[in-house]
């Protein structure tokens, strides 16, 4: 019974806490909470794997109707192409906290390259130049 007690106060306490910080943000800003081994935030996936955290990229499939789709613009220069790659690699190293992960990710970017029409050769360049 003291167990369920103490709970029941702490339970309390943590919704009065969220209740407290969500009246002093932003009305723009929802803040909602849940409990689980692992939450999306940012484009990253945040993982509690026995007690060891891990991260990743997160590609969220239920709002990407085009999952391969690159932020194209009207008139865009090239070297603006070779940025994406460069920074998407970046964003992949500094997200994934396993190097496996890292190059699933990197798999994924250069599907997403060759998916939108570009060679062969401007993957494996900017990969080269990426790791040099």
């Amino acid at each position: 019974m003291l167990l369920i007690q103490f709970y029941l106060r702490i339970a309390n306490a943590r919704e009065r806490l969220f209740d407290e910080l969500q009246q002093t943000l932003d009305s723009d800003i929802k803040l909602t909470t849940y409990i689980d081994n692992r939450v999306e935030f940012l484009n990253a996936i945040i993982k509690n794997n026995r007690g060891f955290l891990e991260t990743r990229v997160y590609h969220n499939q239920q709002q990407q109707q085009q999952p391969f789709l690159l932020p194209y613009a009207k008139n865009h220069p090239r070297l603006l192409h070779r940025q994406w790659f460069r920074y998407s690699l970046i964003r992949a190293g500094q997200y994934c906290s396993s190097f496996e992960d890292f190059e699933e990710e990197r798999r994924y970017i250069e599907m997403t390259f060759l998916t939108n029409g570009y060679s062969l050769d401007f993957v494996e360049y900017n990969l080269r130049q990426f790791y040099s």
